[in-house]
């Protein structure tokens, strides 16, 4: 992480605000938008040790990094970031009951296997640990060939409840 440089969002005075040096101008709507929800629940939920799955390039690691013990970053493609290299919709190369917290950053679209996802989140996570799943819902088709679809809150609430997790919390934003 010490090479680490902030992509999608850069704290300015304590806000997050969209990096223009690093983004796609069409995205910058969207971005503009998400930031201050995202920021807003990671500063509210995020503590202990934190598991970032699905990282790239960790765009909220300047939000959680000084709120965090330790941190595991984990992507399907290894990087200069990541701890290990994780396919979400397999089990996951991590122990059981090992996190306070699991962030899903603008991933799970991204992810096929989303019983998986969620039986194998509930497997890592500590008794009261919390998922953080951040996730677009009108957005233009991301990384083809691996973007499978768009959950509306209550696909996101059917999982969550075939899973066994429970729903602390479901912020919609942008209307």
């Amino acid at each position: 992480t010490e090479n680490w440089v902030p992509t999608k969002g850069v704290l300015i005075n304590e806000v997050l605000m969209p990096n223009m040096k690093r983004i796609y101008g069409g995205s910058y709507h969207a971005i503009k938008v998400q930031l201050p929800y995202y920021q807003k629940v990671i500063e509210k939920h995020v503590n202990g040790d934190i598991a970032d799955l699905g990282c790239g390039s960790m765009p909220y690691y300047d939000c959680y990094r000084s709120l965090v013990k330790s941190i595991t970053c984990a992507d399907v493609n290894q990087n200069e970031f990541t701890d290990l290299e994780i396919d979400l919709n397999r089990e996951f190369p991590l122990e059981s009951n090992s996190f306070d917290t699991v962030i899903y950053a603008d991933v799970i679209n991204h992810v096929f296997d989303l019983n998986n996802l969620f039986s194998e989140s509930s497997r890592i996570l500590r008794r009261k640990g919390k998922i953080l799943i951040f996730t677009p819902f009108l957005y233009w088709i991301n990384e083809p060939p691996h973007d499978y679809a768009r959950l509306t809150k209550f696909g996101l609430q059917n999982y969550l409840m075939k899973s066994s997790l429970e729903l602390l919390s479901l912020e919609v934003y942008g209307n």
